[in-house]
């Protein structure tokens, strides 16, 4: 299995849905194992989760049965992350605030030295500081969930990473309150070994 991020983006406002059968999808659908994570994004309206699924289609599968997808409410772009490392444990009855660090490329992956900020992200997850990071699959960027609970703090933990400092990559950062669910602890070499099998 593998896990893909979903963005979830509003199309109607909050105050005009009918939210019950959203929220009842979302918890079946998190104990049938097709979500690991999820909650929303403070101050807007809209949200995230991860989705676990056998590929691209199986996910994009899991997403259209969101039932405020499904009246229109909001749209679901699906994004498979080949999460390397970290986890999340079960979550305090209040949630948890992270950081989504959507990475942009600028500087084509072949053209960079990739040693540094591989051993950054080691470094940053033994002190705590990022809760999961992976690639994009097909594609030179990727993602990692930073251990925040303020922007600023968010905003120094990114700007450490070598591929942002040298400009190879961009960061963006989505404050994201994860309201349910886990991720037991993946290793890179469980990732890497899972990937060649």
């Amino acid at each position: 299995m593998s896990y893909f991020l979903g963005n979830l983006t509003t199309v109607m406002p909050r105050e005009q849905r009918l939210p019950t059968e959203h929220l009842k999808w979302l918890s079946a659908a998190l104990a049938r194992g097709e979500l690991a994570l999820l909650g929303p994004r403070p101050a807007f309206p809209d949200g995230h989760y991860i989705i676990r699924a056998r590929d691209q289609a199986d996910a994009e599968r899991i997403a259209a049965e969101d039932p405020a997808t499904i009246a229109g409410y909001t749209r679901c772009e699906v994004v498979e992350w080949d999460i390397r490392r970290g986890g999340v444990p079960p979550l305090p009855p209040e949630g948890r605030t992270y950081f989504i660090c959507n990475l942009t490329t600028v500087v084509p992956r072949e053209q960079r030295e990739r040693t540094a900020h591989l051993e950054w992200l080691e470094a940053a997850h033994a002190r705590g500081e990022l809760a999961l990071s992976g690639p994009r699959p097909r594609y030179a960027d990727g993602h990692y969930l930073i251990n925040a609970t303020t922007p600023e703090e968010a905003e120094r933990i990114a700007s450490q990473d070598p591929n942002n400092a040298l400009g190879y990559t961009r960061p963006a950062l989505v404050e994201w309150r994860i309201r349910l669910g886990q991720i037991p602890p993946v290793r890179a070499e469980d990732a890497a070994r899972q990937a060649n099998t």
